[in-house]
């Protein structure tokens, strides 16, 4: 699923139905494949050709905080770095499109620029 996601192979209308896979497979138990979901979510939501669509994207999201609170440590690191990263992301693209294609040059300018776009003080 991850390599179908970076490589463009899937349409942006299948987006709710491989979302749903990956809600299955999160739910099960097996740490090697809940470990791929990871991957496939942060593939997902880091590709620029699938819309941000708010209820995959919610629960793209859901999966990761449901992984976070895995018993196994492995899991719940990993699943809170891929947090950290799609949230990351998701700012980054939600400012290059509120500023009209004048986009940041890395997501991490962007989230230091946060503050000062949105008229937030220290």
């Amino acid at each position: 699923m991850q390599k179908l996601l970076s490589h463009n192979l899937l349409s942006s209308g299948a987006l709710p139905a491989v979302v749903k896979v990956l809600c299955t497979h999160a739910e099960k138990g097996e740490e090697q494949v809940q470990l791929k979901v990871l991957q496939a979510t942060s593939a997902l939501l880091d590709n620029q050709r699938y819309p941000l669509q708010i209820e995959p994207v919610s629960k793209a999201l859901g999966i990761c905080f449901q992984l976070y609170g895995s018993r196994s440590q492995v899991l719940s690191m990993t699943a809170g770095a891929t947090l950290r990263q799609v949230m990351t992301l998701l700012l980054y693209r939600t400012m290059s499109a509120a500023t009209d294609g004048a986009q940041p040059e890395s997501p991490d300018e962007a989230v230091s620029e946060l503050p000062a776009q949105a008229g937030w003080l220290y």
